[in-house]
């Protein structure tokens, strides 16, 4: 009797093997259901951003990079495709430069006072990054001492239009005591 049944085993491996792995999805899906099987987290695929765009205004360029979710990729590229192309696109890497009219961020919010020409004069920006000229005077740096033509040189940062108009206004009379006539400056506040 004990050959009579050998062949069972078979038969129910058999089942298990080709049976359940056909109804599979269905039985991962009632585990999941039943809050018995989770999925494995898939680790999401990222890409790198590298964005580079140039003010044209003050010639600056200003660069970053991001990583981002592959899936956050088109609606991301859709709003900020407006004033820059596309130059590299692999699944990896996409790279982004854009042109912008107008001044950086930096020489939009930052002044400082330094030279131009010979003369006073009010940039945009910062005195290790200059944009352009925003402001010229009539003050001659011929008239000053050695030490304020190297501070003007370096650049002289302020903070806000009044701590300008009085740098500039010392300038002006410093200027104005040691040739003895007055020096017209277009940037002294009407009085």
């Amino acid at each position: 009797m004990k050959n009579r049944w050998w062949w069972l085993p078979f038969i129910v491996a058999f089942f298990f093997l080709g049976f359940i792995p056909a109804y599979r999805g269905e039985f991962l899906r009632f585990l999941r259901e039943a809050g018995v099987y989770q999925l494995p987290p898939e680790a999401e695929k990222t890409v790198t951003l590298q964005i580079t765009d140039i003010y044209l205004g003050c010639r600056h360029r200003e660069s970053r990079q991001e990583e981002i979710a592959a899936g956050e990729l088109p609606a991301l590229l859709g709003e900020m495709q407006e004033n820059r192309k596309t130059s590299v696109f692999t699944g990896e890497v996409v790279v982004l430069n854009g042109e912008f009219p107008g001044l950086c961020p930096v020489c939009q919010e930052e002044e400082f006072i330094g030279v131009y020409q010979g003369y006073v004069a009010v940039y945009a920006g910062r005195p290790g990054r200059p944009g352009p000229v925003k402001e010229m005077t009539f003050l001659n740096i011929q008239g000053l001492p050695e030490e304020e033509i190297a501070d003007l040189e370096a650049g002289i940062t302020f903070a806000g239009q009044k701590e300008k108009l009085h740098i500039l206004e010392a300038y002006s009379e410093i200027l104005e005591a040691d040739s003895g006539e007055y020096v017209l400056n277009n940037n002294r506040p009407e009085e």
